[in-house]
């Protein structure tokens, strides 16, 4: 993990604390957003604000399960795909959907093809293979774009395919000393290109450039948590 992390345990929770928030805020592939857009796709003027407001509320506590059970796990040493599945049970609590996809998708258009829902298990053992005995001497955010995108375009869950990938790469990135990521709105073309393309190249490039945005974030974010504690101290 990078200094700041190491050498303050407690802002390291404090900085996981807001991040489903964030998250849930920005993240363009997060249900709130899906929602949004499709009303705006219909044109729709009226929006219910309790219902909008139940929405965010489900996805943010979805979201921080999913990120406590990522990060607070001590267990999870080495990622299996029982643990992705985990992290996407959660991230669908709120839309009732559990394990591995049964149906066939039609993804964007036909950008692609995802994987047989009957061929799943094997591809997901596959990406752990990967990860773990072929992509271990890549750069790590060539091996993460590699599995982030492999397991995007198996399309292994009925839906949060993009919310799992996303953090699961931010925790894989963590792992390996590297700030995580947190693809915002603005990013929602790019990515989605990335993705269809299966362009691993401008990927690795893309998340470096999250990652350093992310670790600007941390930066500033200590500095006030730090002046904050100051202040809290000498104010007693």
């Amino acid at each position: 993990m990078f200094d700041v992390f190491d050498n303050d345990s407690d802002f390291y929770k404090y900085y996981l604390q807001l991040f489903p928030a964030r998250y849930t805020d920005n993240c363009f592939s997060s249900f709130l957003y899906y929602v949004v857009q499709q009303l705006e796709l219909r044109n729709t003027n009226i929006v219910n604000s309790d219902e909008l407001r139940m929405l965010r509320e489900n996805t943010l506590k979805s979201t921080t399960n999913a990120v406590n059970y990522l990060f607070d796990n001590e267990g999870i040493d080495k990622l299996y795909p029982h643990h992705i599945k985990g992290v996407a049970n959660l991230i669908n609590e709120y839309e009732g959907y559990e394990g591995y996809r049964t149906t066939t998708v039609d993804v964007w258009e036909s950008a692609f093809v995802p994987t047989p829902a009957g061929g799943i298990p094997a591809k997901m053992m596959s990406l752990i293979d990967n990860y773990y005995n072929v992509w271990n001497i890549l750069d790590p955010y060539e091996r993460e774009a590699r599995f982030h995108l492999f397991m995007v375009r198996v399309q292994p869950f009925e839906d949060g395919n993009k919310r799992t990938a996303q953090l699961i790469t931010g925790f894989n990135l963590m792992k390996n000393g590297c700030p995580p990521i947190l693809i915002k709105e603005n990013d929602r073309d790019k990515y989605l290109e990335y993705i269809i393309k299966n362009d691993v190249n401008s990927f690795t490039d893309f998340l470096k450039t999250k990652s350093a945005e992310e670790l600007e974030y941390i930066k500033q974010l200590y500095l006030q948590y730090k002046n904050q504690n100051t202040n809290s101290a000498l104010s007693r």
